[in-house]
């Protein structure tokens, strides 16, 4: 949404791969994988901070300085989810968000790596080729 901001964060971790990479490995796994195995098509392991940070330098916005504690978060997102169903608008946090974000969502790709010869680009340019991609399909603008 243009114009919104998103004022804190929660310390957790996200693994971030670009799609195309993920698409490749798909396409390897059915050329080189073994019959029953599976891979983890994962990219780089980042922290929200950091993910928030690269995201709003592309979108040339503020990063969020806050970061709450899940414990404290937990209460105002049954809160919200409450005051959502009255008004009928998305709520800005939720409680299974909130628990989810209590584990660092980190994996490892190393199998993938070995077996099948996938590479993962950086999570900088899987962000940056994804907001080109929301931006030249109308999904959102990047704020000047």
């Amino acid at each position: 949404m243009p114009g919104r901001k998103i004022p804190a964060y929660v310390d957790t971790g996200l693994n971030i791969a670009h799609v195309d990479d993920v698409a490749w490995g798909h396409l390897l796994a059915l050329e080189k994988g073994g019959i029953g195995e599976r891979y983890i098509l994962g990219g780089e392991d980042m922290s929200l901070k950091i993910i928030f940070g690269l995201i709003c330098k592309i979108g040339l916005r503020k990063s969020p300085k806050i970061n709450i504690p899940h414990n404290l978060i937990l209460p105002i997102a049954r809160f919200i989810e409450i005051c959502a169903d009255f008004t009928g608008l998305e709520p800005l946090a939720t409680v299974d968000g909130i628990k989810m974000a209590k584990k660092y969502m980190f994996f490892s790709s190393e199998k993938a790596k070995k077996n099948l010869g996938c590479q993962s680009r950086p999570g900088k340019e899987a962000i940056a080729d994804a907001i080109s991609w929301f931006v030249t399909n109308s999904y959102c603008k990047i704020e000047k």
